[in-house]
Order: C-alpha cells, then sequence, then structure tokens
C-alpha cells in the first residue's frame, strides 16, 4: 500500500485487514465472507473489531495517522511484542524439528526489527539493543513458551 508493506498473513484463526478506505475494508470483508461460505465455516462477530486511526482520507499512510519513523520506540516496542512477536512465534512451545540454522534465521530476523525500532545502523551491539528494550533473544522466548 502506497509502497509501505502492510501484510498480516493469517495465522490459525487470526487474521487483520488493513485498509485506508472503508470501501477497500468492504471488498476485504466481503472476499472474507465469501471464502467462508465456500468452505462452510462462520466468523465469530464477537471476536472482531475496527479500529480507525484517522477518519480523513488519506493521500499518504504518512496522512493517515500512522508513520512509524515518527513514533516513539516505547511504541513501536509494544506493537512489537503485542503484534509481531506473537505471530512469528505461534506454536512454537509445539516446534520440534527446528535446526539450529532456523533459529539463527529466526534470530537475524528479531534482531534486525530490534534495531529497526532504535533506528540504530546494523553495526549496533545486539546484546545492547536488545537490552534497551527489555527484549529476550528469539531463543530465549522460544525457551520461555516451552515452560
Amino acid at each position: 500500500m502506497y509502497g509501505l508493506n502492510v501484510n498480516s498473513p493469517t495465522v490459525a484463526d487470526d487474521m487483520i485487514l488493513i485498509a485506508f478506505s472503508k470501501h477497500a475494508l468492504d471488498s476485504m470483508m466481503k472476499l472474507c465472507y465469501d471464502y467462508s461460505c465456500k468452505w462452510r465455516f462462520e466468523y465469530n462477530p464477537s471476536k472482531c473489531a475496527v479500529i480507525v486511526f484517522n477518519e480523513q482520507r488519506c493521500s499518504r499512510p504518512e496522512h493517515c495517522g500512522f508513520n512509524p519513523a515518527e513514533l516513539n520506540p516505547i511504541t513501536l516496542r509494544k506493537i512489537y511484542v503485542n503484534v509481531v512477536l506473537p505471530k512469528a512465534l505461534y506454536g512454537s512451545p509445539l516446534w520440534c524439528n527446528y535446526s539450529n540454522s532456523d533459529i539463527m534465521q529466526l534470530e537475524v530476523s528479531h534482531r534486525r526489527c530490534v534495531k529497526q525500532i532504535l533506528n540504530v545502523g546494523r553495526n549496533t551491539n545486539t546484546d545492547v539493543a536488545l537490552s534497551c528494550l527489555n527484549i529476550e533473544s528469539a531463543e530465549e522466548l522460544i525457551d520461555f513458551e516451552k515452560l
């Protein structure tokens, strides 16, 4: 959307639809409804919600009430910890056949996100970046979920 990566793949029965207009959201919801009719399942309306960030028409994402470059790192951390990590680590207690290279790929992505939140360079010490945001390594987060 406007050169902004806003994809949010579904995980199990959870999904997020993001749109810049009511018409676009209605179109996506119709697609979901048609799909549910085809496969004979129903969405639970009590678990659904719509969040409007800005009611004015958007010409660019920066004007729509959400510009990551202008958000405080504390806010970005909350989004990362409460939205991104649960999706990335969904089902991790059941993962049993992952290799060291799988964990390393996940760890590299995790570290990159943390440094992006702090708006620091790639060469910044990872332990410092993680401790500034009070976030554990990906491997520690997975191990904690298994307890």
